[in-house]
């Protein structure tokens, strides 16, 4: 076993062990063209792509796809990296090829989906359609196919087979997962009655950086957009969806409570009275790695919402974006996406709005609690008058204004989320009001949420 092999098994432990600074440290002194086989090579791309790392982790997954170059899978990853890269013909063309050699493929086909816009005479519709009339047995691949077909059809404007679509994925997708909704949402109230307006008067010095600007939200409400615009300022780098805040607290959480396993609620509670100042001085230097100095580094990880008031005590300098948009377009947005692994609340109506009517509340209770520390940005609002909320949103950073925030779509960076595809075009509004092209459908979501007092 070489040099490279044994430094890439030790960063995969670290990442496991929830040490993301050292896995990311080892991982950067790893020469791809060292490690064993294309495997090895994909290994490390996921790895640095999981750290944000996304320029590297391209690198190493055109590595695996060049070793091996009949792999679908390789294919697949390389060309994901492509996407986050923007150089989406590049993409479809190695993923046209993936496709050929499996043509029933799910997660190729959501894939391709994915990679344009569909139009009606240009589009993945048969092909997604065949590949479901094969009747595949992988119960992940048929998820991918509804998605796909989805997506396609509500390009194209078929919009009640693109419903039949997205509700059959959803349905499949619930079915493998065991989830309460219930759970979460306690836990959202539990936030708001721990982290009082009394709690955070309560004198914490915290970590004094005044550099880290968190944009948070629920997915699909314009976090990347954001993102993009204030990390096209010159003073500004971005950290992607850095999980660290979440990897330090849970980290001092253990340490604080050696042996014991905490409930959520508990959990909370305890949280409040970490070591505010070894909290955030450790979320600082876990993000060191990634940062080169400049005036501000955005952290876009949009489930810090539920971490406002531990940020606004062991970080009490930072900034703090909050995002919100129209709830039955955000809640049309989260339904109609397929998160893998995260946000298990948005393939059922019911639960989505029980969720979100749960993080309304607990938003509006960041707002009144925190007063200036959060700046509430209106997703609609931003769509609809670029050039004065972005001018809003720098004065709130203390940045100067620069035309480069209004021109954030040319902005290089990778983007390795859902919206990797709409932040390489200027800002549009063609995502506000969209839900009503499935209004219909849609009455019964937007009947519970009326019940649960979200403003629809």
């Amino acid at each position: 076993m070489n040099r490279a092999t044994v430094d890439l098994k030790a960063a995969l432990d670290a990442f496991r062990a929830n040490k993301a600074q050292e896995a990311l440290e080892t991982a950067r002194r790893i020469d791809v063209n060292a490690l064993d086989g294309p495997d090895a090579a994909a290994q490390l791309g996921a790895l640095l792509n999981a750290c944000g790392e996304l320029d590297a982790a391209r690198h190493c997954f055109r590595r695996a796809w060049q070793l091996a170059p009949e792999r679908t899978d390789l294919m697949q990853g390389y060309a994901g990296a492509l996407n986050a890269a923007g150089a989406f013909d590049k993409a479809h063309e190695i993923l046209q090829k993936a496709i050929r050699r499996r043509p029933n493929d799910g997660l190729i086909w959501y894939a391709l989906a994915h990679n344009r816009r569909q139009t009606p005479d240009r589009n993945c519709v048969a092909g997604i359609k065949a590949a479901l009339a094969a009747r595949p047995p992988d119960l992940q691949s048929r998820i991918f196919l509804h998605y796909a077909l989805g997506k396609c059809l509500d390009d194209i404007g078929a919009y009640k087979r693109a419903f039949s679509a997205f509700h059959e994925g959803a349905r499949l997708k619930r079915s493998t997962m065991r989830y309460d909704v219930g759970t979460e949402t306690t836990g959202l109230a539990k936030l708001r009655s721990t982290y009082s307006s009394e709690e955070l008067a309560r004198t914490t010095r915290g970590e004094q950086d005044d550099r880290p600007v968190f944009v948070v939200g629920l997915p699909r409400s314009g976090t990347t957009l954001l993102e993009r615009i204030v990390s096209a300022h010159s003073g500004v780098e971005s950290l992607g969806e850095a999980t660290a805040f979440t990897q330090v607290m849970e980290s001092a959480l253990r340490r604080a409570n050696p042996g014991a396993k905490l409930t959520r609620g508990q959990a909370i509670e305890r949280s409040a009275f970490l070591d505010m100042e070894a909290l955030g001085r450790s979320y600082i230097e876990g993000v060191a790695p990634r940062t080169t100095g400049k005036r501000r580094f955005v952290d876009k990880m949009p489930l810090n919402f539920l971490y406002v008031g531990l940020i606004r005590k062991s970080l009490p300098q930072a900034k703090i974006l909050l995002v919100r948009r129209d709830a039955m377009d955000h809640c049309w947005a989260m339904y109609s996406t397929l998160f893998r692994q995260a946000y298990p609340f948005s393939y059922d109506f019911d639960e989505l709005s029980a969720y979100c009517a749960g993080f309304d509340s607990l938003a509006r209770h960041w707002m009144e609690v925190c007063g200036e520390s959060v700046l509430p940005v209106d997703y609609e609002a931003l769509t609809d008058d670029l050039e004065n909320q972005a001018r809003r949103i720098l004065d709130y950073l203390e940045l100067p204004f620069e035309a480069a925030c209004l021109q954030f779509h040319r902005n290089t960076a990778p983007v390795a989320t859902a919206s990797s595809t709409q932040v390489r075009a200027p800002v549009y509004r063609t995502s506000v009001g969209r839900w009503r092209n499935y209004e219909a459908q849609l009455a019964p979501l937007r009947e519970a949420l009326e019940k649960l007092g979200v403003e629809v």
